[in-house]
């Protein structure tokens, strides 16, 4: 599976403090999410391309957002 690996820096600019996070993602595809969503037992899954509850598309949606009920 892919990995995007990346930092994000903080400059607190009160006392000067810098702060640095290291993230690491990894992509899956959205079989390869339905079937590790079904095996945790959920049953009743809802596919939105955004966050603003848009419907999601495999071949157009560049995130994958799985409401999930048991």
């Amino acid at each position: 599976m892919p990995l995007v690996e990346f930092e994000t820096h903080y400059l607190f600019e009160r006392d000067g403090t810098h702060l640095t996070n290291r993230s690491r993602l990894r992509f899956t595809s959205h079989e390869g999410l339905a079937a590790a969503i079904t095996m945790a037992g959920f049953r009743e899954i809802e596919w939105f391309r955004d966050w603003g509850g848009g419907p999601f598309q495999e071949s157009t949606s560049s995130e994958i957002i799985a409401i999930c009920r048991a």
